[in-house]
């Protein structure tokens, strides 16, 4: 069974940070000269705790899948 490649990002800014935090952890397809593509599977905020600000969350699930 193939496993899926997940990653998730956090930023105290923007969703755009978020994301971008997030695709930095989706390696690349070995099969594909290395090319990194990732779909979004969850956006959500937080807030308060100890950062007490809004925080911007995407999680990514790679298109390929790890053997």
């Amino acid at each position: 069974m193939a496993e899926q490649v997940r990653a998730v990002g956090m930023s105290l800014d923007s969703f755009q940070d978020a994301l971008d935090n997030a695709f930095e952890e989706i390696p690349g397809d070995p099969a594909r000269e290395g090319v990194a593509e990732a779909e979004v599977t969850r956006t959500w905020v937080t807030k308060g705790g100890i950062v007490g600000r809004t925080q911007y969350h995407v999680e990514l699930v790679a298109t390929w899948e790890r053997a």
